[in-house]
Parts: C-alpha cells; structure tokens; sequence
C-alpha cells in the first residue's frame, strides 16, 4: 500500500486490498464476523454495504494484466510493447483533425526531414501539447514509411538491451508524452533499479497492468534521449550514433524545450584541440515541426562555436 500526501495536506491510499483490510479489522475485533467487517470497510469507503461497494468498482480488465511475479519479466513486457511500426490515422479521431489537418501534418513532417543534412548532428522536433496529435502523426508517418522506421516509447525502450539497428533511409520516432505519470520516489537513470523493482513486487498481482509496469520502469527524459555522455564513455551517445546513421524524430512538449535541449546537451570536446574541431560531435540544429500552430523553423544551437553556420541561434521560418 502507498500513500499520497497532497499541498492540503489530505492523505490517500493506492493499491489498497478492501479484504485485507476487513480481515485486520476482524483480527482488532471491529466486527463479529467476515462479512460483517467488510461491510464496515465498505462504508468507511462511503458505501452502503460491501455488495454496493462491489457493484460500482470498476472491473479491471483481465487482458491488461501481466502475469508476472518477476519484475525482470515485467520489464522486457513493457520494453516490448515500447517499439512498433507505427498505426494508420485512426478513424474516430476529435473533429479537429480533419483530412486537411492529417494532410498538412503529413506535409510540415516530411518537409522537417528533408531539411536535414545526412551524417550530421541534426534532428527533427515534433512540438506539441497535449492532445496536439504527435503520437498520432509520428505512428501515421512510420506506417507510412514502412521498411526499418520504426516508433520508440523513449522512457521505455533501453537500447543497450535490445537489438534493434535502423539502416539509412530509416526513420526513429522517439515518442513520449507530453504529460508523464512517474510514481513517486522512483526516478531512475536505468531501468530496473531497486526501487522499481521493489514496487513492482509489493504491487497486488489484479492491478499489475501494462499502464502500471510502463509508469514504475519509465525513466523521464527531459532533454534529447538516449544523449548522456556520462552513462557511455565507450563510445557516441546512442542519439548522436542514430543521428549520423538515420533521421530522428524527437518529440517535445514546446518549441522552448527543444532550445533548451540544444543548449544543455553534453559537449564532446577534442582533447588538445580548439572547440571547432568538436563541433561535428555536438548537436548543430533542430529542425522543428510545431503542432500547436501548424507551423515549421530550424533552431540551433546559442554557442555559435559549435552550430554549423556562423547564423545567430533563432528560429527561422520555414
């Protein structure tokens, strides 16, 4: 059972077992009987009785459940459902997005990839918020595409476990939400640490569903993924290797987020060297297909040493 603390200083209970609880009520002698003890939790609950209470939950369904006690299992289920080829517009889709909107999304994406210089230190962000349709418009164009492309849940998916290895002319879409649910207390820079693996054992075996398993081994990315220079000193950051290798779609939640990824992102230096001979190791641009108002740019990098142009670091309009 986990708790949860909020600003109001109001506590609520996750993952809590309604049996469990009635069967230690019955053990302090709260209640005469098994029944009579549920009926006491169920209107602790705000119930009439523990048969209402069962009336209004909600059924979970049994084919999202995961039927594993191992957390290592768990895990490569979710890494697994995290890479795909990509889905066709579905076709009860909001009245917002019209033939004309799939259209032009299709149009400012392709448009977005051909600007890009091969083996260069280059991508393209797919901005938006929430419910803006980049999930959507990434899975309609890797479908599209078809071949090698495929589209990558990037908080899910660790490549140093898996063997996929998109060719050239392929595209990878590392999507992610724009809004992401972590559990608390179990930010990870690697899947699988102790905490995850902790609460994914503590967790009741009718609530392990893939949603659960995808929020407990997520790690959040917050800049460009898969670009730590720490983590793989021996060799390319997995993102740079991919970006030389094939086009890459990164999703952000704002256009002001994918400056702020350019600038952050680890320097590779040359050692001995002056800071132009490393720039075709660090990141160069971006260019940037806008959701929120159907727009394209290319930005770059503000440490005008290392872009690939002497042009200042902003937007251009496409």
């Amino acid at each position: 059972m986990e708790f949860d603390l909020t600003e109001d200083g109001k506590i609520y209970a996750r993952g809590v077992d309604l049996k469990r609880m009635a069967k230690k009520a019955l053990d302090l002698r709260l209640a005469t009987d098994q029944s009579r003890s549920l009926d006491l939790i169920a209107q602790l609950m705000g119930q009439r009785n523990f048969h209402a209470l069962r009336q209004s939950a909600q059924h979970v369904d049994q084919d999202k459940i995961i039927r594993t006690k191992h957390a290592v299992e768990a895990f490569e289920h979710v890494r697994d459902k995290a890479i795909h080829r990509g889905d066709a517009f579905p076709e009860d889709l909001p009245e917002r997005f019209t033939p004309g909107w799939k259209k032009h999304a299709l149009q400012l994406l392709d448009g977005a990839l051909a600007k890009r210089t091969p083996g260069t230190l280059n991508f393209v962000a797919l901005v938006g918020a929430c419910d803006s349709g980049k999930t959507i418009l990434a899975n309609a164009h890797c479908a599209r595409r078809g071949g090698g492309s495929r589209v990558i849940e990037a908080g899910l998916y660790p490549w140093f476990l898996s063997r996929y290895t998109p060719a050239a002319g392929d595209v990878v879409y590392m999507e992610r939400p724009a809004s992401t649910k972590v559990l608390p207390d179990l930010m990870s820079r690697t899947p699988l640490s102790p905490q995850q693996c902790q609460a994914w054992d503590t967790t009741p075996e009718n609530q392990r569903t893939l949603q659960l398993a995808s929020e407990i081994f997520r790690i959040n990315l917050l800049g460009i993924p898969d670009d730590d220079l720490e983590s793989y000193g021996f060799g390319e950051p997995i993102a740079r290797k991919l970006a030389r290798e094939c086009s890459l779609v990164i999703a952000f939640p704002t256009v002001e987020a994918v400056q702020a990824a350019l600038d952050l992102a680890g320097l590779a230096l040359t050692v001995g060297g002056p800071k132009s001979i490393s720039a075709p190791n660090n990141w160069g641009a971006a260019h940037v297909v806008n959701l929120d108002d159907m727009t394209s740019c290319t930005l770059h990098r503000t440490d005008g040493e290392f872009a690939p142009s002497a042009a200042p670091a902003q937007a251009s309009a496409a």
